[in-house]
């Protein structure tokens, strides 16, 4: 009886399956092979490591399996590619959800995949992205610590603007903290320190919901003060109406929940 794979086996002969379609060989083979081995990442890739000879979907076997991750580069012509959809079905058969991690979307072109890969969060790389801050994602989604140009301290000026806004967010003051973010954005890319825009991107992407929920929270308080009338079918309507438009995945959600019970009971 052959080896049985596990999701959940400790050790890897290689780090990366890179899956992708000879359409996009120029810059997979160039770019993206040398960026990931440069950050001391193992990649298993089958113009290189294919064994002469051997079937070609016993070699796709043998990366998927031998691989802790499988990078899948997405486009058009990955989708369209019955090999390419061989060698991520494979991997999903092994661990259906990921729930280990194991597959690892990469968006080169805009495509659109089959739901069970569209499911996943990908790493952005199209055209117009921010390169710098994929590469940051696409290495930590590989274990490998990203090889940042960055790794001086952040600019005088720059943290000083940082620390001026983590003073307003420690406050709960997101709408002051934002605009002074931005500035600090715009001085990143000047200067080109890619750890410091990582970080106030990161930052933005927690503050900007809150205030979305603040506005929100003020423009039905205001609404609310025109009617004269508060029902209880009122009140259930416009409960199921804040969840569904101030929903967010770093906990906003649940926040507005309670500050909407809580309006509620007052009126």
């Amino acid at each position: 009886m052959g080896q049985i794979f596990m999701p959940h086996q400790l050790e890897f002969d290689y780090d990366v399956f890179i899956s992708y379609s000879s359409h996009d060989k120029e810059w997979v083979r160039g770019d993206l092979l040398k960026g990931i081995e440069k950050a001391g990442v193992r990649a298993f890739i089958d113009f290189r490591d294919f064994k002469p000879g051997a079937p070609s979907i016993k070699e796709m076997e043998r990366g998927v399996t031998t691989c802790r991750k499988t990078l899948l580069v997405l486009s058009p012509d990955y989708i369209e590619s019955g090999w390419c959809e061989i060698e991520n079905i494979m991997l999903q058969t092994l661990d259906p959800a990921n729930r280990e991690l194991r597959l690892v979307p990469l968006l080169k072109t805009r495509c659109k995949p089959p739901l069970r890969i569209g499911a996943l969060s990908n790493v952005d790389f199209t055209d117009g992205s921010d390169f710098d801050l994929a590469w940051h994602q696409l290495l930590t989604a590989l274990d490998a610590l990203p090889e940042l140009p960055a790794e001086k301290a952040i600019p005088t000026e720059i943290q000083a603007e940082l620390d001026r806004a983590k003073s307003f967010t420690d406050a709960d003051k997101f709408s002051e903290a934002i605009p002074i973010l931005e500035k600090a954005l715009t001085a990143a890319d000047g200067s080109g320190h890619t750890a410091a825009r990582v970080k106030i991107r990161s930052s933005l992407a927690h503050a900007k919901p809150v205030r979305i929920l603040r506005v929100g929270s003020a423009c039905i308080g205001m609404l609310w003060s025109w009617f004269p009338w508060k029902t209880s079918i009122l009140n259930t309507a416009l409960f199921m109406a804040w969840e569904t438009c101030f929903s967010t995945p770093d906990g906003s959600r649940r926040q507005g929940r309670l500050w909407m019970r809580l309006w509620l009971s007052r009126n």
